[in-house]
């Protein structure tokens, strides 16, 4: 019963992505201000110390979440399927677990990618830290995701990040930190996740330049210690 007189009352209302701006009403808009409530422990996801860009090594790609259907985790296990330059040159790690596990395993099996691609499971906090720090581009292909902390997480640990460009994982990502897929049909959609996996597998240039910036961006506006700084400056607005 408050919902209305909440908006109005208010000096300023945060909204953490576009969308949520969508459920203010018309006569408060003026009074957004974008801040999302995401953040990150930059001193516990972080990259290794002795990280190197080196085109002799593999390229490590990464996906973690829950393993259900929206997060769509079966995309990059399908590009790893359909490049044989990823699977004879690259590998594949999947953090989590959930009802689709079993399928997602059946998939591996079935196109013999063992020996690249691994569901590791549930892991705790301070274990996917070490992972993201060990590892080189983070994979999130999920379709309906309204958040996306964990991918502030990876580009605290200087991974470059492949999202949809869709929902807030779009509004986290941009070119300098990452590469957003334009939302197509499943064939088209598959195609551009995989053609993006080998560009990034190839290019340590470009996989160096996306690394240092994500990992400048985490600190410098997703650090607890920067979403402490913004929110004074924000109170300090109103006195």
């Amino acid at each position: 019963p408050y919902y209305k007189s909440s908006f109005h009352r208010a000096s300023i209302i945060l909204a953490a992505f576009s969308h949520v701006e969508k459920d203010i009403p018309n006569q408060d808009k003026a009074k957004v201000l974008r801040f999302n409530e995401l953040g990150v422990d930059t001193d516990l996801y972080k990259p290794a110390n002795n990280k190197k860009f080196d085109e002799e090594q593999p390229c490590q790609f990464l996906f973690v979440g829950r393993l259900v259907p929206y997060k769509c985790a079966h995309v990059v296990i399908t590009a790893f399927a359909n490049s044989e330059t990823l699977r004879e040159k690259h590998c594949l790690k999947i953090v989590g677990d959930g009802p689709e596990r079993e399928y997602l395993q059946k998939l591996i099996d079935e196109n013999q990618l063992n020996h690249c691609v691994t569901i590791l499971g549930w892991k705790e906090q301070f274990e996917v830290a070490q992972i993201m720090a060990d590892s080189d581009v983070f994979v999130f292909p999920t379709i309906r995701e309204v958040g996306g902390n964990v991918i502030i997480e990876a580009m605290s640990a200087g991974l470059p990040s492949v999202v949809p460009d869709y929902g807030g994982p779009s509004e986290l990502i941009d070119d300098a930190i990452g590469i957003k897929i334009p939302l197509s049909n499943k064939l088209e959609f598959q195609e551009s996740y995989t053609s993006t996996m080998e560009i990034l597998a190839d290019n340590i240039e470009m996989r160096a330049f996306l690394s240092n910036n994500a990992r400048t961006r985490a600190i410098e506006i997703h650090s607890w210690k920067a979403k402490g700084l913004r929110v004074k400056e924000i109170y300090d607005m109103q006195t």
